[in-house]
């Protein structure tokens, strides 16, 4: 969702280098996407939300819109806040599974975005949670967009 926002704000600003990375990008976590879906045959973990970090970063400083990289990275910046006010917690944060097959908000509270949306919605089975990060990192990119496109 971040790429293809930042890649309409890459084509209206006529960067010509960043829609090329973002769209290797795009393509190569499409890749990846069709193994981490629910459920997930694979985890990307530190080396693949690292480098895709990097592609929004280089694609925002390459065609000179970093404040849309800073718009589409606030879900990720929520949840690096909300982590660091808990201590960047290493045990205790899974949560719980409940028999209705919902997780849950683990009892010390959010320690992170996805907890804290579950504990606003009292609970979500695992595909309604990805659903609602998705759709939420999706609101971003498009206001990104809009800003750009809006000027």
């Amino acid at each position: 969702m971040a790429m293809a926002g930042l890649t309409a704000v890459a084509l209206k600003v006529g960067a010509p280098a960043a829609p090329a990375i973002l769209l290797a990008g795009m393509g190569a976590s499409l890749g990846g996407l069709l193994f981490n879906w629910y459920p997930a045959r694979i985890f990307v973990g530190d080396a693949g939300t690292l480098s895709l970090g990097a592609v929004l970063a280089a694609s925002s400083v390459a065609g000179n819109f970093e404040m849309a990289g800073v718009i589409v990275i606030v879900p990720y910046a929520l949840d690096f806040v909300i982590k660091a006010a808990h201590g960047f917690p290493f045990r205790g944060w899974s949560g719980k599974l409940g028999e209705d097959g919902k997780l849950r908000c683990p009892e010390n509270g959010p320690v992170g975005l996805g907890q804290a949306i579950l504990k606003l919605t009292g609970g979500l089975r695992e595909p309604g949670l990805t659903l609602v990060l998705v759709g939420l990192e999706a609101i971003f990119a498009a206001l990104a967009a809009l800003l750009y496109y809006l000027r």
